[in-house]
């Protein structure tokens, strides 16, 4: 990068998640160093070469400081993009969406609702505050009443690191890998990325001499100040377990209210160890499901991958508050079903057939405890007088059709605060409901003008109808 422009900074996601490694050439690393030299040397975390010197690899908290320079697209472009994911939505019948947003992110959304044009509800975890206040404490106690703050279509539900650890060969964990894609690079992160813990330096082999730990800090300073943790991607037991440590001294401090409605998110690791520490913190845990876990086996165990991976059920009776959430652009109703089945639709091989949830269980997980998750209960995801009028109506009964029915389902209309939003064609063309402003389609109709989306493609989110 620096042969081909020597005189412009230049920063590169690792191609990983841009929250969790950012590559940038040396004008780039001598702004940030120029700016923030104090800070990064402080908390990094940076790599160097044989010489001592930093060699443009940031991880997180130092990586955060390039996102303000990434994340600064304009709202009314965004907003042509986010319009279509919002009809896909509406034709699956999803009325609210628990996420993390940059703030370009939110200005699109925002741009869509000043148009009339926002058709479902987003409750956001917000985004650029982590590693861009200096100091946690002072910054934290500054932000404090942000959170609830909004109004009925786009309000905060957390401020949070986004991340604690990565995915995959970058989770944090515990687990002795035994090969496999997982062990991909383990000259890097033999371990993971272990943001919270407090010997976690960055990449072994390469990692700066840091002081001090960023990640704790923060979420310290957030027990402290009442600031909700939520909003944020915990994929490792070993990330789990670490944060449920800093929690418990949180409290320890300053009362177990410190920590109320803390959540984290994917809970694609979780040692059945940490179940009744859970459940007694009342930590909410939103849950994605992915049955392709011949990799997690392969690396771990076929018992890791049986146990550790969405252990709803044993969650649920350990008192643990367990919401749905969807991680990759699918369709609803398939990740619904396998919650229930826990059936890899590729290979029909049944993973953790102890942690299978019936259909009343994901029902609740899809509505009124999400609901809770996104401090939204008292307006949202159950019909009752008083609360915002979001429904949808389906083509056949949830809660009697056969498990393996559920990815048919095919909602038949949706409506968001009194509105209808989507009408399926041929429920429209049966009862000759046409309401103005609804879209009249079906969701394969319109994945049909997207072909550059893949299914499967990352969209991370809780999702409720």
């Amino acid at each position: 990068m620096d042969t081909v422009a020597p005189d412009n900074p230049i920063a590169l996601s690792l191609g990983i998640p841009d929250f969790n490694g950012f590559l940038v050439n040396k004008k780039a690393m001598d702004f940030l160093m120029a700016e923030h030299g104090d800070y990064i040397r402080k908390y990094g975390r940076y790599w160097v070469d044989s010489g001592g010197r930093p060699d443009g690899h940031l991880e997180p908290p130092a990586s955060r400081l390039v996102l303000p320079f990434t994340y600064d697209r304009k709202g009314e472009d965004l907003a042509k993009m986010y319009k279509s994911d919002g009809d896909e939505l509406a034709a699956m019948g999803i009325t609210t969406l628990g996420t993390r947003l940059p703030k370009d992110t939110e200005n699109a959304y925002r741009y869509l609702q000043s148009r009339g044009e926002l058709t479902f509800r987003i409750g956001q975890g917000l985004v650029e505050p982590f590693g861009n206040i200096e100091n946690p404490d002072s910054g934290l106690e500054e932000m404090q009443g942000v959170v609830g703050s909004g109004d009925d279509f786009l309000w905060v539900t957390g401020i949070g690191p986004t991340a604690i650890d990565g995915s995959t060969t970058r989770a944090c964990t515990d687990q002795k890998r035994q090969g496999g894609a997982y062990g991909a690079l383990d000259s890097w992160f033999p371990v993971g990325q272990c943001h919270n813990d407090a010997e976690y330096r960055g990449s072994p082999m390469r990692a700066g001499p840091i002081q001090a730990n960023y990640y704790r800090e923060w979420t310290v300073a957030s027990g402290k100040h009442g600031i909700r943790f939520a909003n944020v991607h915990v994929a490792g037991d070993r990330g789990v377990g670490v944060l449920l440590n800093i929690m418990e001294d949180i409290q320890g401090e300053f009362g177990a209210q410190s920590t109320r409605t803390w959540g984290m998110d994917h809970c694609d690791m979780v040692n059945p160890s940490d179940f009744e520490r859970l459940g007694k913190m009342n930590v909410f845990m939103s849950c994605y499901i992915r049955l392709d876990l011949d990799d997690m086996a392969e690396s771990y165990g076929e018992q890791v991958a049986h146990t550790f991976h969405a252990p709803v059920k044993s969650m649920l009776d350990a008192g643990v508050p367990v919401v749905f959430e969807t991680d990759r652009n699918s369709y609803v109703w398939d990740d619904l079903e396998q919650f229930v089945t826990r059936i890899d639709p590729d290979t029909g091989k049944v993973w953790g057939p102890d942690e299978r949830v019936d259909h009343p269980t994901i029902l609740k997980m899809l509505t009124n405890w999400a609901a809770d998750y996104m401090i939204k209960k008292d307006k949202i995801e159950t019909i009752e007088e008083g609360k915002l009028a979001d429904l949808l109506v389906l083509d056949r009964d949830f809660l009697t059709i056969p498990s393996t029915e559920i990815s048919e389902i095919q909602p038949q209309l949706t409506m968001v605060d009194g509105k209808f939003v989507f009408v399926h064609k041929d429920f429209s063309a049966e009862t000759g409901l046409n309401p103005e402003g609804a879209l009249i389609t079906t969701y394969d109709e319109l994945l049909e003008r997207r072909p550059a989306v893949p299914r499967g493609a990352p969209v991370e989110g809780i999702a409720a109808p």
